[in-house]
């Protein structure tokens, strides 16, 4: 007897977590498994065919609002194809169904609702000996034709019983191959100590956590299988936050270049942890911080109690240190936000300076009290996953239509930090708000019809350039502004034909005698250097902005240095 666990991510570089957790625990209880993975993008027919369904008896989906539509496609090919393979669907996207979902949907022979960790081998031995199933907890099935469903939803109370999720991996030769340019999933925690009503997390009262000491194992354990990044599923990393600042602790102790990403609640960091966050080293974190909405009434009927001052207390902070890099989050469509409040949230949060804001939009999800509360607040959204906003009491459809456009402009304008200065430069000096000028870009970017293709990057400061000469905002302030970006961000290019080349070409000739230098060589270029064995000609350049000579070196992140004194002296000395 063979078990097949499916899971289908959302792009190449996930895992699912949850699939090698039921993984570890059938190997436990001595059952023959395989796990395979793929992702949304990859053709159906790949699927089937990779999968090899026929040499299973049981197979194993991991249900998500991302990946339903492709799961139930290959469930209904394998189940027409092989009928007595027995079909068993789990995770998030089927637990709150009931049993009228496999009305719907035949092919599926099993739903188990919640965490399946300990139901899983239950299920398959009750199945293989035929013992009575009425008895497991949270599981929708067939009997006779009749579709029945037992109370509860599966739950594990101590998350010290659980195997490490990657043991099977880490026991490979090639384990730091596998998951080389990948993320690894991991959770310290289950449950979530707030109710936010648009959120699944929220049906988990409580926290139920691991030990101290088993989380430093289980990252000794991850960073020996060396993946790109680090990602704790944790709903609320920081709710404890000394245990947060010994796993930071512990983290930094391992010296090691992965980065590794959490979900915070910005407003109960205090004073102290602030500080000791202000002090961690550069470019190991990342933090996701959900702001979501600013309107009082809102946060109230999503059951969210937030400190505002807190908030921009503690984001001030952290951006001024720049050594954290801070995603904020907002969500768009939540009700009793109107089009007018959801732009006070957007300023806020965009006023707050986080490297990245992302902007969602509402998913209407069961089992979350927005879903319960959705006739009265008018919520009307999409029937399928992932069952996002389409209109509320509040906005309205076409508004929301317009907000998914802008969210499309700041991440190209703000969230990939390309255009940083001049786009910091158009607010301040043209514009009463940051949405005014995303919205004014949107405008123009509809105008021109430039949502209908895909845009590089080098195609992105040209339309930018254009919009802005269009509204009359160039100017030599601007000029300067967008060579920094332009050059800090794109290493090989030349400087575009609708700025002065000469601001660059002038200094060109100098680029040797600066590297014969060893003024220049010891204070701007000794961390790459050694790095390119002196071959550094093409790692650095010098552009004339606000009339002085500035250098700009590429090591990580390029690093811009006013030269003028030293160049001046340079060209003095012949």
């Amino acid at each position: 007897m063979k078990i097949l666990l499916i899971g289908i991510n959302s792009r190449y570089t996930h895992t699912n977590l949850a699939l090698r957790y039921m993984r570890e625990s059938l190997i436990n209880n001595n059952y023959n498994v395989d796990l395979k993975e793929y992702t949304i993008n990859n053709e159906l027919s790949y699927i089937i065919g990779d999968m090899k369904y026929e040499n299973y008896d049981y197979i194993c989906f991991s249900s998500y609002i991302w990946n339903i539509n492709e799961v139930e496609k290959v469930v209904e090919i394998v189940k027409k194809s092989r009928e007595n393979t027995k079909i068993i669907l789990g995770g998030p996207e089927v637990t709150y169904n009931n049993k009228k979902y496999l009305e719907k949907f035949p092919y599926a022979d099993f739903i188990i609702k919640g965490e399946g960790e300990e139901v899983l081998p239950e299920l398959i031995y009750c199945l293989e000996n035929n013992k009575r199933i009425e008895q497991i907890q949270g599981i929708i099935y067939k009997k006779e034709g009749i579709i029945k469903e037992t109370s509860g939803i599966n739950k594990i109370l101590d998350m010290e019983k659980l195997s490490f999720p990657y043991d099977s991996e880490l026991k490979k030769s090639n384990c730091k191959e596998i998951f080389k340019n990948k993320y690894i999933y991991y959770e310290s925690t289950r449950g979530c100590p707030y109710s936010c009503g648009f959120c699944l997390s929220s049906t988990d009262k409580g926290i139920r956590s691991l030990s101290l000491e088993r989380v430093k194992e289980d990252l000794d354990k991850i960073y020996k299988l060396n993946p790109l990044i680090i990602k704790f599923v944790d709903r609320t990393f920081n709710y404890d936050w000394q245990r947060s600042k010994k796993i930071m602790e512990y983290i930094i102790s391992k010296d090691n270049n992965v980065i590794v990403h959490y979900e915070i609640t910005a407003d109960i960091i205090n004073e102290e942890f602030l500080d000791f966050l202000k002090r961690v080293p550069k470019n190991i974190f990342q933090f996701e911080i959900g702001l979501q909405s600013i309107n009082k009434t809102t946060l109230k009927e999503i059951r969210r109690k937030m400190d505002l001052d807190n908030i921009r207390l503690v984001l001030k902070e952290l951006s001024k240190s720049k050594n954290i890099h801070l995603h904020l989050d907002l969500i768009a469509g939540l009700p009793k936000e109107n089009y007018f409040s959801f732009i006070n949230s957007f300023n806020e949060a965009y006023n707050l300076n986080a490297d990245k804001v992302q902007l969602g939009f509402l998913k209407v999800l069961k089992g979350t009290s927005v879903f319960k509360r959705r006739e009265g607040n008018g919520l009307v959204y999409r029937s399928f996953p992932p069952y996002e906003i389409i209109k509320t009491s509040d906005i309205k459809a076409e508004e929301i239509q317009e907000l998914k456009k802008i969210d499309n402009i700041l991440s190209k304008y703000y969230s990939e930090g390309y255009f940083t200065n001049v786009v910091e430069y158009l607010i301040d000096k043209y514009y009463k708000n940051p949405f005014s000028l995303y919205k004014d870009i949107t405008i123009y970017w509809d105008n021109n019809n430039y949502f209908k293709n895909y845009h590089k990057r080098r195609k992105l400061y040209d339309i930018l350039y254009k919009f802005s000469k269009e509204r009359e905002h160039v100017n030599e302030k601007y000029i300067d502004e967008f060579i920094k970006d332009f050059v800090a961000n794109n290493k090989n290019y030349e400087l575009p034909q609708y700025i002065d080349k000469n601001k660059e070409e002038i200094y060109k000739k100098y680029k040797t005698r600066i590297l014969q230098s060893s003024f220049f060589v010891e204070k701007y270029f000794k961390k790459i250097y050694k790095k390119y064995n002196g071959k550094i000609i093409n790692e650095f350049r010098i552009v004339e902005i606000y009339n002085k000579a500035n250098l700009f070196v590429y090591e990580e992140e390029c690093k811009i240095y006013e030269i003028e004194k030293e160049f001046t002296k340079l060209r003095k000395e012949g």
